[in-house]
This record gives structure tokens, C-alpha cells and sequence, in this order.
């Protein structure tokens, strides 16, 4: 697939062969990719419309979702807050080829944690419809790291005060210290910088149950080709304690390309790691990247005493979901007893939810 996504003849025949095609490609996001790389090729066929229709969906995506930044930016510059967009949408503009082979879902947006309140306040003057409930709401204030919300049009939202619970509070004040005002998106807008957009996504591709999409490892490899030196990187993950997740990413993202500056920065992280950690690692050289589970990861930096803001809490959520988690994703109508128990249940065997 590696291949097949930049241009590979074989490679892409090879794909458009196999007989899970269509299922991979959904799974993995994919499809844009795979009709652009093979509509430059002159390549035709049943698969290659397959993957036209994908390319078609994600653009239409891509446009919508573009314009419904545009107004929750001006919503945020009316109101004074500083935010700064997140993950797919910010990446696919910057970093791909075309912004419409990155197929987002929703938007995200961060603002500082002290204008929370205030974001929420003027987003909902303008429409917009923040998921909440007593228990949410707690969940929110003691453990969360995002507000989600729908739009007037349907449109979702993800408002971010934090990042995740396996890194460290202070990622996300690294992340605002090494912005970059983007006055093209908004008078109070900034960006990541592509140091601190690689770690993110890097991090990022871990922080689900199951196993990584292909579309994560794509798009770390595609900032790195706009990075100038990895010691930047290397330095933020080395700050945060998060070489092992940072450089496992790294390490694999330069096998499957062939990436000199991803395998440059996969070993000096790897290199530098406590021995939980060294573990993990063997596990996943000698069972291939799936052996990196959230889960793994979760254990393997807590031993190794990797600061995280969750801490060991992220394991108890587990096997006992927060009171707002269990309000929000079960029936109302249960016995509190049953929906903590249908929530425990939600959570084990899919792999560990993201705290």
C-alpha cells in the first residue's frame, strides 16, 4: 500500500486485486488516495470507480467541513479566544497533496482551557448544541479533554481544552507556545507548527481501539517530508516522555517509505526509552505493529513512569468507566447497576477507549 499511494503501477494492481479491497479501503480511509495515484497512472477499472465515488465523498467532505471552520472561526475572533485547528482538516491543507485525500469526520479546534467556558458560551449563541448532562459534564471538568457538539446543519464538532489523558498536561501548553498566527484562517487563529503537527499526529494514531488506519501512518509520513530536521521533534518527546509512542510510529512510518528522517527519529527515540517500554518494543519487532496496542502502551509507559495526565486512572476507567461516560453512552431507562455494567462491557472487547 505504501507504494500503491505514490504512484506504483504494480503496487496499485496488486491492491485493486485482492479480494478485501473494498473492505480495506473503507477501513483505512483510503479511497481518495488510491483513485488520484491511479487516475495519473491512466489506470481504469470497477475498483478505480470504487474509489472515485471515495474521492468524490471526501471532497464534498472536505468543502463542507472547510466552510463550517470558516464560521466557527469567526465565531471564536468575535468573541477575542485564541484557537487553533487540530488534527485532519489542518493536516490535509498543509501537509497532502490535495486536501481532499484526507477524509475527516468532524472538526476539531482547540482553545485554551481558561477560554472554555467562553468558547462554549458564544459557539452556542450561534447555534450550536454541546452534548451535556450532569455526570458529562463532571466527566468533562475532571477527565475529558473535548466538548462535542452538532451544528446547526448537523455539522460535528470537537472542542478541545486538552489532549489526551496518556500524554502529559503540558503538551498541550507546548503546543500553544510553538503556534504559529495564521491571520488567512482568522484575526485570533494559529497553527501548529510541523514539529509539533508531526508529534500530534504521531501520537494521535494510537489513541483508538483496535488498530491504527493506514490514512495515520500516511499523514505522518507526508509532514515529515515537510520537516527540515527531526531534532525539534525528538526534543518535544523527549520533554513530554513520549519516545516510545512518538518513535514506534516514527520507526514504522520510515520501513513502510523507506524514510530516511522517520528512521533517523525512530531510533534516537527508541534508543532512549526505560526497560517496560523496551518490552513493548520487542513485542511489537517480533509480532509486527498491531502487538502495539493502546492498552500495551498505556502499561508500558505507566511502569516506565511516563508522566500522563490521567495516570494510572486510565487503566481503573476501564474496568470502571467515569459516572458521566455512563450516562452518556447507555440507556436511560436501566438500572444504574446495569448501565455501569453495559458500559464496562462496551469498553473490553474492542480495546481500551481513550480516556
Amino acid at each position: 500500500m505504501a507504494a500503491a499511494v505514490e504512484g506504483d503501477r504494480d503496487a496499485l494492481a496488486t491492491v485493486f486485486d485482492d479480494e478485501k479491497f473494498e473492505e480495506w479501503v473503507r477501513d483505512n480511509r483510503m479511497g481518495a488516495a488510491l483513485f488520484v495515484a491511479a487516475k495519473g497512472l491512466g489506470i481504469t477499472g470497477p475498483a478505480v470507480d470504487k474509489c472515485d465515488m471515495a474521492y468524490l465523498a471526501t471532497a464534498a467532505q472536505w468543502m463542507r467541513l472547510r466552510s463550517v471552520l470558516a464560521q466557527v472561526g469567526s465565531v471564536l475572533d468575535a468573541a477575542d479566544i485564541p484557537w487553533v485547528p487540530l488534527k485532519g482538516l489542518d493536516t490535509a491543507e498543509r501537509f497532502f497533496p490535495q486536501p481532499e485525500l484526507r477524509l475527516s469526520s468532524d472538526l476539531d479546534v482547540l482553545v485554551p482551557v481558561e477560554h472554555l467556558g467562553p468558547a462554549m458560551e458564544a459557539l452556542s449563541t450561534a447555534g450550536w448544541a454541546f452534548r451535556s448532562a450532569p455526570l458529562l459534564a463532571a466527566y468533562q471538568f475532571e477527565e475529558g479533554y473535548n466538548w462535542q457538539a452538532r451544528g446547526p446543519h448537523g455539522d460535528s464538532l470537537e472542542l478541545h481544552y486538552r489532549l489526551w489523558g496518556m500524554v502529559p498536561g503540558s503538551l498541550v501548553e507546548a503546543c500553544w507556545s510553538s503556534a504559529v498566527a495564521a491571520p488567512d484562517l482568522g484575526q485570533r487563529a494559529s497553527r501548529l507548527s510541523p514539529s509539533m503537527a508531526f508529534l500530534v499526529s504521531a501520537v494521535h494514531s494510537w489513541i483508538h481501539a483496535g488498530r491504527p488506519q493506514f490514512i495515520y501512518w500516511w499523514e505522518i509520513k507526508l509532514i515529515a517530508d515537510r520537516l527540515d530536521n527531526p531534532d525539534d521533534v525528538a526534543a518535544v518527546a523527549r520533554e513530554h516522555g513520549l519516545q516510545l509512542p512518538v518513535g514506534v510510529a516514527a520507526e514504522y512510518v520510515g520501513r513502510l517509505w523507506e524514510h530516511e528522517l522517520c528512521l533517523e527519529l525512530g531510533n534516537t527515540l527508541l534508543g532512549d526509552i526505560r526497560w517496560p517500554e523496551r518490552v513493548a518494543l520487542r513485542r511489537v519487532r517480533r509480532r509486527g505493529i498491531d502487538a502495539m496496542t493502546l492498552e500495551s502502551l498505556y502499561i508500558a509507559r505507566l511502569f516506565g513512569r511516563r508522566p500522563s495526565r490521567m495516570g494510572w486512572k486510565s487503566i481503573l476507567r476501564r474496568v470502571w468507566p467515569h459516572p458521566g461516560i455512563v450516562e452518556e453512552t447507555t440507556p436511560a431507562d436501566l438500572a444504574w447497576w446495569r448501565r455501569r455494567l453495559l458500559a464496562t462491557k462496551h469498553n473490553l472487547p474492542g480495546g481500551m477507549k481513550s480516556p
